[in-house]
Order: C-alpha cells, then sequence, then structure tokens
C-alpha cells in the first residue's frame, strides 16, 4: 500500500464526516473511522470482512471467523505493525479503554478515536498499544 498524492485532503475528509456522524456499529465507530482512513489514504479498505456489522456481537463474531482476537490482530493481518513511537500522521493503532480495545488515526502528537457516545476520543499518541503504518 502507498499513500496517494492526495491525502492529506482524503485524511482530513474523513475525520470530519465521522466527527458530524452518531456512533453506529454499521456507519461509525472506532473500526471504521481507522479502516476509512486508511482506505482513504491508500484506496485500500484494511477490514472489508467487519463492514455492515448489526452489533458488537455481530462485529466479534465476524473478528472470530476470521481467526482475530481484537482490531489489532485484524489490522496486523493487513498492515505492518510498528512500534507506537513510530507511528507518524495517517497511521492507525489501538488503545485500550476500560479494558476494550479501540481503533484511533495518529494525528500528530495525538491519536482519535471515536467514543460509544459519539464524541471524537481524542488522547496523547503514547497511550497507543499497537500500530499500524499506513502507506
Amino acid at each position: 500500500m502507498t499513500r496517494r498524492e492526495d491525502w492529506e485532503a482524503r485524511f482530513a475528509a474523513v475525520v470530519e464526516r465521522h466527527s458530524r456522524l452518531p456512533f453506529t456499529w454499521g456507519q461509525s465507530n472506532c473500526v471504521y473511522l481507522a479502516a476509512d482512513v486508511v482506505e482513504a489514504i491508500t484506496g485500500e479498505d484494511p477490514c472489508p470482512d467487519q463492514r455492515g456489522c448489526a452489533d458488537e456481537r455481530d462485529y466479534l463474531r465476524r473478528l472470530a471467523a476470521q481467526g482475530h482476537d481484537d482490531i489489532g490482530d485484524a489490522f496486523a493481518a493487513r498492515l505492518p505493525e510498528i512500534p507506537p513511537a513510530f507511528a507518524r500522521r495517517g497511521d492507525v493503532g489501538v488503545i485500550d479503554v476500560d479494558g476494550r480495545d479501540a481503533g484511533v488515526v495518529v494525528i500528530g502528537a495525538e491519536v482519535i478515536g471515536k467514543d460509544r457516545d459519539g464524541r471524537m476520543l481524542r488522547v496523547a499518541r503514547s497511550q497507543m498499544v499497537r500500530a499500524f503504518k499506513v502507506g
């Protein structure tokens, strides 16, 4: 996967779109935010089999059917894993939120994700437990 020339504009558009959408399993959550960023930057969807989930149970069932324990494993199947300290703008990662993995996107010294209340979650990049190179 390589980054498109206009990846920055595509990246910003995805983040803006997700910031306006409510949290929904089938449209906008931490997984879709990260996957949509990867697709915008590279043109390739890293998690096509997680699209259209009805709820959390459906999402977890799909992950397990593919042999993945969590979103980090799903990303690792398609993206090169890197140390979180080396992640740069546009890369994706995983943070722990109350014992659950959540997908995030690197925006600089911080990462953003989507919480279950629909708000954009913003935390220090140092909170990532796994990171993956995008392009």
